[in-house]
Protein backbone atom coordinates (compact mmCIF):
# COMPACT_ATOMS: atom_id res chain seq x y z
CA UNK A 1 0.00 0.00 0.00
CA UNK A 2 2.77 1.96 -0.74
CA UNK A 3 2.80 4.74 -3.16
CA UNK A 4 4.88 4.19 -6.20
CA UNK A 5 7.55 7.33 -6.20
CA UNK A 6 10.38 8.76 -8.25
CA UNK A 7 13.65 8.14 -6.69
CA UNK A 8 16.01 10.95 -6.44
CA UNK A 9 19.40 8.86 -6.61
CA UNK A 10 21.11 12.64 -6.17
CA UNK A 11 19.85 11.99 -2.49
CA UNK A 12 22.07 9.37 -1.40
CA UNK A 13 25.11 11.66 -2.73
CA UNK A 14 23.90 15.04 -1.29
CA UNK A 15 26.97 16.67 0.29
CA UNK A 16 25.81 19.29 2.83
CA UNK A 17 27.75 21.83 4.32
CA UNK A 18 27.77 22.42 8.39
CA UNK A 19 30.80 24.14 10.95
CA UNK A 20 32.94 21.24 10.39
CA UNK A 21 32.64 21.49 6.82
CA UNK A 22 31.04 19.39 3.79
CA UNK A 23 29.95 15.81 4.56
CA UNK A 24 28.17 13.53 2.56
CA UNK A 25 25.50 11.93 3.33
CA UNK A 26 26.76 8.11 2.79
CA UNK A 27 29.46 9.00 5.18
CA UNK A 28 27.25 9.82 7.81
CA UNK A 29 25.00 7.08 7.16
CA UNK A 30 27.10 4.32 5.53
CA UNK A 31 24.04 2.31 5.03
CA UNK A 32 22.78 4.15 2.29
CA UNK A 33 25.20 3.24 0.32
CA UNK A 34 24.49 -0.05 -0.06
CA UNK A 35 22.02 -1.84 -2.53
CA UNK A 36 18.57 -1.96 -1.08
CA UNK A 37 17.65 -5.37 -0.53
CA UNK A 38 14.25 -7.33 0.17
CA UNK A 39 14.78 -7.69 3.58
CA UNK A 40 14.87 -3.76 4.13
CA UNK A 41 11.71 -2.83 3.03
CA UNK A 42 8.77 -2.01 6.02
CA UNK A 43 6.45 -4.02 7.13
CA UNK A 44 2.98 -4.40 5.10
CA UNK A 45 0.73 -1.96 6.70
CA UNK A 46 3.19 0.42 6.99
CA UNK A 47 3.00 3.90 5.09
CA UNK A 48 6.20 5.57 4.59
CA UNK A 49 4.02 8.73 3.02
CA UNK A 50 1.92 8.97 6.24
CA UNK A 51 5.78 8.61 8.24
CA UNK A 52 7.33 11.39 6.84
CA UNK A 53 7.25 10.87 2.77
CA UNK A 54 10.03 8.41 2.81
CA UNK A 55 11.25 8.00 -0.43
CA UNK A 56 10.84 4.04 -0.76
CA UNK A 57 14.27 3.22 -2.55
CA UNK A 58 15.62 5.08 0.56
CA UNK A 59 14.92 3.15 3.07
CA UNK A 60 17.29 0.45 4.85
CA UNK A 61 16.55 -1.73 7.73
CA UNK A 62 19.25 -1.05 10.75
CA UNK A 63 19.21 -3.76 13.58
CA UNK A 64 18.78 -2.70 16.90
CA UNK A 65 19.25 -4.50 20.18
CA UNK A 66 15.88 -4.06 21.37
CA UNK A 67 14.32 -7.57 20.55
CA UNK A 68 10.59 -5.83 20.55
CA UNK A 69 11.19 -3.06 18.07
CA UNK A 70 12.33 -3.12 14.30
CA UNK A 71 14.04 -0.02 12.83
CA UNK A 72 14.80 1.79 9.52
CA UNK A 73 16.40 4.70 7.62
CA UNK A 74 15.68 6.65 5.29
CA UNK A 75 15.61 9.49 3.20
CA UNK A 76 12.77 12.10 2.11
CA UNK A 77 12.66 14.42 -1.04
CA UNK A 78 13.17 17.16 1.14
CA UNK A 79 16.70 16.20 1.76
CA UNK A 80 15.65 14.94 5.32
CA UNK A 81 17.24 11.69 7.26
CA UNK A 82 14.69 9.96 8.58
CA UNK A 83 14.38 7.04 11.61
CA UNK A 84 11.67 4.88 11.73
CA UNK A 85 10.50 2.79 14.75
CA UNK A 86 8.03 -0.22 14.53
CA UNK A 87 6.60 -2.35 16.91
CA UNK A 88 5.43 -5.62 15.61
CA UNK A 89 4.40 -7.37 18.99
CA UNK A 90 2.45 -3.88 20.21
CA UNK A 91 -0.09 -2.98 18.36
CA UNK A 92 2.16 -2.35 15.33
CA UNK A 93 2.75 0.75 16.47
CA UNK A 94 5.42 3.09 14.24
CA UNK A 95 6.28 6.24 14.10
CA UNK A 96 9.20 8.29 12.35
CA UNK A 97 11.30 11.23 13.39
CA UNK A 98 12.97 13.06 10.88
CA UNK A 99 15.70 15.92 10.57
CA UNK A 100 17.46 17.76 7.91
CA UNK A 101 20.72 16.39 7.44
CA UNK A 102 22.55 19.33 8.65
CA UNK A 103 20.78 18.87 12.31
CA UNK A 104 21.28 15.46 11.56
CA UNK A 105 24.99 15.52 11.49
CA UNK A 106 24.96 17.94 14.67
CA UNK A 107 22.16 16.19 16.82
CA UNK A 108 21.49 12.91 15.27
CA UNK A 109 17.34 11.87 15.24
CA UNK A 110 15.98 10.47 18.66
CA UNK A 111 12.64 8.74 18.60
CA UNK A 112 10.21 7.13 20.81
CA UNK A 113 7.02 4.91 20.28
CA UNK A 114 4.70 3.90 22.91
CA UNK A 115 1.97 1.20 22.44
CA UNK A 116 -0.62 -0.62 24.28
CA UNK A 117 2.58 -2.99 25.51
CA UNK A 118 5.16 -0.88 26.05
CA UNK A 119 7.74 1.14 24.63
CA UNK A 120 11.02 1.49 22.82
CA UNK A 121 13.46 4.47 22.29
CA UNK A 122 16.79 4.68 20.14
CA UNK A 123 18.57 7.70 18.58
CA UNK A 124 20.67 7.69 15.27
CA UNK A 125 23.94 9.14 15.21
CA UNK A 126 26.09 9.75 12.60
CA UNK A 127 28.72 7.23 11.61
CA UNK A 128 31.84 9.15 12.66
CA UNK A 129 30.52 9.64 16.34
CA UNK A 130 32.10 7.74 19.19
CA UNK A 131 30.10 6.26 21.69
CA UNK A 132 32.38 4.28 23.55
CA UNK A 133 31.94 6.58 26.63
CA UNK A 134 27.96 6.63 26.80
CA UNK A 135 27.30 4.33 29.85
CA UNK A 136 27.19 0.64 28.92
CA UNK A 137 25.13 0.14 32.05
CA UNK A 138 22.60 2.18 30.24
CA UNK A 139 22.49 1.72 27.07
CA UNK A 140 23.27 -0.34 23.86
CA UNK A 141 24.87 0.42 20.93
CA UNK A 142 24.33 -1.38 17.38
CA UNK A 143 27.29 -0.86 15.25
CA UNK A 144 30.12 0.62 15.26
CA UNK A 145 29.09 2.27 11.36
CA UNK A 146 30.94 0.31 8.72
CA UNK A 147 30.66 0.30 5.10
CA UNK A 148 26.95 -0.66 5.63
CA UNK A 149 26.35 0.24 8.85
CA UNK A 150 24.63 3.13 10.80
CA UNK A 151 24.81 4.20 14.76
CA UNK A 152 21.89 2.95 16.73
CA UNK A 153 21.83 3.43 20.65
CA UNK A 154 19.32 2.00 22.27
CA UNK A 155 18.27 3.00 25.96
CA UNK A 156 18.34 -0.41 28.48
CA UNK A 157 15.14 -1.40 29.72
CA UNK A 158 14.71 0.74 32.38
CA UNK A 159 17.28 3.20 31.36
CA UNK A 160 16.40 5.97 29.44
CA UNK A 161 15.46 8.28 32.07
CA UNK A 162 18.71 7.89 33.51
CA UNK A 163 20.69 8.63 30.53
CA UNK A 164 21.98 12.74 30.92
CA UNK A 165 23.49 14.37 27.80
CA UNK A 166 27.16 13.81 27.18
CA UNK A 167 29.79 15.46 25.00
CA UNK A 168 30.70 12.47 22.48
CA UNK A 169 33.93 12.77 20.29
CA UNK A 170 34.21 12.09 16.61
CA UNK A 171 36.72 11.09 14.28
CA UNK A 172 38.38 13.98 13.39
CA UNK A 173 38.53 15.78 16.73
CA UNK A 174 35.28 17.55 16.70
CA UNK A 175 32.49 16.83 19.57
CA UNK A 176 28.94 15.79 19.76
CA UNK A 177 26.45 16.48 21.73
CA UNK A 178 24.41 13.65 22.68
CA UNK A 179 21.09 14.88 24.05
CA UNK A 180 18.28 12.14 25.14
CA UNK A 181 14.92 12.49 24.99
CA UNK A 182 13.24 13.65 28.29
Amino acid sequence: MVAAAVVVVALLALAVSTERGQAELEDLLPVLAAPQTAGDRVPEGVDLATLGALEPDSVRRVEGRDSDAQYWVGTTASNEVCLILHLPENDGATASSCAPVSSFDERGVPIRVSGTGGSAEAYLLPADVDTSTLPPALIEVTGPAGAVGATLVSPRPGAAGSLQPTQLERRGGDSFAFVPLR
